[in-house]
């Protein structure tokens, strides 16, 4: 009698590499003291504040979810680094099932695990996974929005709707750069509905986005005095350099951060392999998934 063959369950390998996510952001979580940049998170979000002082503290260049998450966490749990890098590491170990889930709703299977594992142990958000600011839970709710915007516009559904809603909602409240999500949201779903000439339910797609938006008004005068405080203190660097750069150091972290020529080199691979995905998107282009892949890259870029 032949032996059935071992076949390891999905969810518990997605299990397994949630929890190794966990443990890996957890053991660092108070290895050093807040920096610069999370003690004025932690100042902003000080449990002592009323919430509209939370709200509509300025001028800052960035919206106030993540300073309201980080408040009603101080206030329920105490003010400690440990809350403050605990909210991060929930939203860094809350990445690996979302990523799986985009990578398996865009290609297969397959794809959704070896994007949770890159994710996992990705040292770039490893690092942002321990840091008291917004930029892992503006990871987080990318991956959660663009995963509900494919839901929503191949089966669209009321529940579903709401739940892309809340998640743009979230999104552009973190960062502003939360927006340029939302606007490849939309260039792509404008385009995929030109070419199916299907807008029966665009109501299900442009209603959020319109909706969520409204959220800056509340803040416009904010976000027009920031947009005209003139340059910040981040040098600018050529553009061609900081896509070489940002490639090698978001696969292997700071390993090869002193070697220049091997960055060089890792960075150009990955450059072209980069411009070759674009042109395999752009090719595949009345595919709706990989045109979203496409503008979500073009608009970050």
């Amino acid at each position: 009698m032949l032996k059935k063959s071992f076949q390891l369950n999905p969810y518990v390998f997605l299990l397994t590499l949630t929890v190794i996510a966990f443990f890996l952001r957890y053991q660092s979580i108070v290895d050093q003291s807040y920096w610069m940049d999370e003690l004025y998170s932690a100042a902003r979000s000080m449990p002592n504040k009323a919430f509209f002082d939370v709200y509509y503290w300025g001028p800052d260049p960035h919206p106030p979810f993540h300073y309201i998450l980080l408040w009603g966490a101080y206030n329920i749990f105490g003010f400690s680094e440990f809350v403050g890098r605990g909210l991060s590491v929930f939203a860094g170990t809350l990445m690996v099932p979302a990523v799986y889930y985009l990578g398996k709703e865009i290609f297969n299977r397959n794809t959704g695990f070896l994007a949770a594992i890159a994710v996992t142990f990705n040292p770039v958000l490893l690092y942002f996974s321990i840091e008291v600011r917004a930029y892992e839970f503006l990871s987080l709710f990318s991956v959660l929005s663009t995963y509900l915007l494919i839901k929503n516009s191949l089966n669209p559904k009321i529940i579903i709707s709401f739940l892309y809603f809340a998640s743009l909602l979230i999104l552009i409240n973190l960062h502003f750069f939360g927006f340029l999500i939302l606007i490849a949201h939309l260039f792509a779903y404008i385009i995929f509905q030109f070419k199916s000439s299907n807008s029966k339910e665009a109501k299900f797609i442009i209603l959020p986005i319109l909706l969520s938006s409204l959220s800056y008004i509340p803040l416009l005068g904010l976000t027009l005095e920031i947009a005209g405080s003139g340059p910040t203190w981040i040098e600018p660097v050529p553009m061609f350099s900081f896509i070489q750069n940002t490639f090698s150091y978001f696969i292997f972290g700071a390993a090869f951060e002193n070697l220049n020529l091997l960055n060089f080199l890792l960075g150009n691979i990955l450059f072209i392999y980069l411009i070759l995905f674009f042109i395999f998107a752009f090719m595949e282009i009345n595919n709706y998934k990989y045109m979203l892949i496409f503008f979500i890259f073009i608009f970050i870029f």
